[in-house]
């Protein structure tokens, strides 16, 4: 069984993804996206991110971390990428899955772009100020995107890229 990583994520027209431990916008439609897109599925995500995210059910955690004492019991933690993409794939095939979701934040979807076979980037089309990036790297090219989403006052759309 081939097992596709993907990364998901929300980034403003100027690269931001976050702001500290915070999101600068909120779209319900982009967190409906995101819970369709992950549910049930292995998600690697950094322990800042974790941190964050935790209280998401139905989800298969691997948190990349230094101090795995800090998590709660039957969440799966590495404190390395490759670990964590062996990790990730033993799981996945244990559960039948055929992809593992790379969920955040910047420092791990940075170390995981050469693993990934696509982007779900979802594109606000609005500059916010923040202190967490994400750029779509050169080798994947747009593959698909939606007609503009209004939510909250923002417009964007859902973009998927692929190398």
């Amino acid at each position: 069984m081939t097992i596709k990583f993907i990364q998901i994520v929300a980034r403003s027209s100027n690269g931001v993804i976050g702001n500290g431990p915070d999101i600068p916008w909120r779209l319900p439609k982009d967190l409906a996206y995101f819970k369709e897109k992950t549910m049930n599925q292995v998600c690697i995500v950094g322990r800042t991110t974790y941190e964050t995210i935790k209280f998401l059910k139905g989800r298969h955690f691997i948190v990349i971390t230094s101090s795995p004492e800090t998590l709660p019991e039957g969440v799966l933690s590495t404190n390395d990428i490759d670990t964590s993409i062996e990790l990730a794939m033993s799981k996945a095939i244990e559960l039948g899955l055929n992809r593992v979701m790379i969920i955040g934040g910047s420092t791990i979807y940075k170390q995981t772009f050469q693993y990934c076979d696509k982007l779900l980037v979802t594109e606000i089309e609005k500059s916010f100020d923040g202190d967490a990036f994400y750029e779509v790297p050169l080798n994947f090219k747009l593959s698909k995107a939606s007609e503009v989403i209004s939510d909250n006052g923002l417009n964007f759309i859902f973009s998927e890229y692929v190398k």
